[in-house]
């Protein structure tokens, strides 16, 4: 009785607390170092502040920069994202797409600029960092959001002198040449709109890479993906990488070379993702790298991302995603750490592995599969309905594929209103009514991306054809 696939499952973890590092401030559900530095960073700020966020929701951080502005002679400068259909499952975490954020971050926008914040955006921004005074630079993978610095894993480090000086050099860039929207206009009421230029920013003007500053800038640069493969290359014993998600990752053929060169001459590839058994796009990626010999482990809500040997670590806000932020699409930044932020990443990392509550693997158990999902929505809070003791799948019109997929894998029902109107097989939807304990599926063209899902179990399942 198991499933042809592989898949998260649940397993005791190491019960073993993160000791904190000056030099490597992290999110947890019991500290927010980044946080802190933020706050004071804006505290203490005399001159300037310049700030890349995809999104800005936290009301903290919102009302700190409103106090300053209002109170002080500071130039408040805000890189950001002005177009909602970013707002998504690939840029944002479940906790962040929660409760109109969209809204939220504009009207935290809107309100910060018309206290006199210079505001410009771009479709292509996913990086976040922090420059006070040009004196320091806080580079995170954390969102200016409540999970990100309350609850979810994230990490960061302050940037070196001569980084800082590349990083503040790339935002003035950026901010004068490599936007797309550089300014509102009101049209009545709370409805804004942006005015749009020319994107004319010269690759010929762009910092070196020599400090250990790293980026992705659309098509002009993507040295945060050359790193992470050298550093692979450059491995000898382990490596260790860690992710929000992962997904695209057959478009990352260096990174996949790398990877098994790495493997086939011995090295340790252990990977750290969030068990997100519900994205195929997700669970897809992460079989490739399974069956390349990777070890993957997940917890509930990773957003932090790093990859190390025994030798060298870079941070950085790209996810191993091989569709946008590490390649030609995105702004990304990311750092080569210093000897003594390299422990501390790798540390990390090993501890977010050994007291993983997911770990990644092959044809697991009906029952671990449905434990592992009533143990998820226990932790969340989420719905979880009942389970079936006898079910009934009546198909009409079904492929040899989704036959093949409803007898061997996973299934999740699609709802609405707390009604079921279709089953998600692995990415491909069946259009469904239920009667009782019976359920008639056929195919259908229409995707269910944005509704609520659920696992279907059971005791036991029969399926008939028509």
């Amino acid at each position: 009785d198991k499933y042809d696939q592989w898949l998260f499952v649940s397993q005791k973890p190491l019960n073993k607390e993160w000791t904190s590092r000056e030099c490597f401030p992290v999110t947890l559900n019991d500290r927010n170092d980044i946080k802190k530095r933020i706050l004071n960073g804006i505290s203490t700020a005399k001159n300037c502040i310049k700030i890349c966020s995809f999104i800005l929701t936290d009301r903290d951080v919102i009302n700190a920069l409103l106090r300053k502005i209002e109170s002080s002679d500071i130039a408040l400068f805000i890189l950001t994202q002005l177009d909602d259909s970013k707002f998504s499952s690939s840029f944002l975490t479940d906790e962040e797409l929660e409760q109109n954020r969209w809204q939220i971050h504009l009207d935290a926008i809107a309100s910060l600029y018309d206290k006199g914040a210079h505001v410009r955006a771009s479709n292509s921004v996913h990086a976040k960092f922090f420059i006070f005074d040009k004196d320091y630079t806080l580079l995170t993978s954390a969102n200016i959001t409540k999970p990100s610095l309350t609850e979810n894993p994230e990490s960061g480090v302050i940037l070196s002198n001569g980084a800082n000086i590349d990083a503040n050099k790339l935002y003035d860039l950026v901010y004068r040449y490599g936007t797309s929207y550089s300014r509102f206009i009101k049209a009545g009421g709370s409805k804004r709109f942006v005015l749009q230029n020319n994107n004319n920013l010269n690759v010929d003007w762009l910092p070196s890479t020599s400090n250990g500053f790293l980026f992705t800038f659309s098509n002009l640069n993507r040295t945060i993906y050359d790193k992470m493969i050298q550093i692979i290359e450059d491995a000898r014993e382990k490596i260790t990488l860690s992710t929000y998600c992962i997904v695209g990752i057959e478009k990352l053929p260096e990174f996949l070379n790398a990877i098994t060169n790495a493997i086939n001459r011995g090295v340790k590839v252990n990977v750290f993702a969030r068990g997100m058994n519900y994205r195929p796009d997700h669970l897809h990626s992460s079989e490739i790298l399974a069956e390349l010999g990777c070890e993957i482990h997940g917890d509930l809500s990773n957003h932090s991302k790093g990859l190390s040997n025994e030798q060298e670590s870079i941070i950085f806000t790209a996810n191993l995603d091989g569709r946008q932020g590490l390649l030609l699409k995105g702004f990304e930044v990311g750092a080569v750490l210093s000897e003594e932020q390299h422990e501390a990443m790798n540390s990390f990392m090993t501890w977010q592995i050994e007291t993983a509550p997911y770990r990644f693997i092959k044809n697991p158990t009906r029952e671990d599969v449905f434990h592992t999902y009533e143990w998820y929505c226990s932790k969340k809070g989420n719905r979880c309905p009942e389970r079936f003791n006898d079910l009934e799948i009546i198909g009409n019109g079904l492929n040899e594929k989704q036959i093949k997929s409803l007898n061997t894998k996973a299934f999740y029902g699609v709802y609405k209103d707390n009604l079921l109107i279709a089953i998600d097989l692995d990415g491909d939807f069946l259009s469904a009514s239920i009667t009782a304990n019976t359920i008639k599926v056929k195919p259908t063209f229409t995707k269910y991306f944005n509704s609520d899902k659920y696992l279907i179990r059971y005791d036991n399942l029969s399926i008939d054809y028509e």
